[in-house]
């Protein structure tokens, strides 16, 4: 038995991409500050996806990158601060005027997935493929590389 690997340029799929964008729509999630700490403390989202900071303490608190990425101003009760991600990393962030505040926003690279795994000759078939790359990610072009054995 021997491999055979058939790199697919899909050009193809710049027809279908311009009719069938991905999908995948970006999410906002929440992370509030309060009693001087961040919840939840570390937060995992997807590229393209937002991050809103809430602050729901009585004293001013900030969104600081560690790595100067992003930065809020002080924000007062109630006030709101969002952040887009568009690069896969680990952010850790804190608080200016509270430095002890710490917290990790980890942004994980888009998933590919498919509804099978494996086509038999005898009985022949499909495989749809999945691709969540966020909204940030939406109409990019791809290259797959499949194979078959036998």
């Amino acid at each position: 038995m021997h491999t055979r690997y058939f790199p697919i340029l899909l050009g193809a799929a710049l027809f279908m991409t311009a009719l069938f964008p991905v999908s995948a729509s970006a999410e906002i999630i929440d992370v509030s500050i309060f009693n001087f700490a961040y919840d939840p403390q570390t937060v995992t989202v997807k590229v393209g996806d937002t991050v809103r900071w809430t602050n729901l303490d009585t004293v001013g608190h900030t969104s600081t990158s560690d790595t100067n990425v992003w930065a809020s101003n002080l924000l007062l009760k109630d006030d709101t601060f969002e952040f887009t991600f568009t690069q896969a990393a680990s952010y850790p962030y804190h608080c200016v005027p509270h430095p002890s505040m710490t917290a990790t926003v980890i942004v994980e690279e888009p998933a590919l997935s498919s509804d099978v795994t494996t086509i038999k000759e005898s009985q022949g078939g499909q495989v749809n493929f999945f691709l969540d790359a966020g909204q940030a990610n939406n109409n990019r072009i791809y290259l797959m590389l499949g194979s078959i054995t036998g």
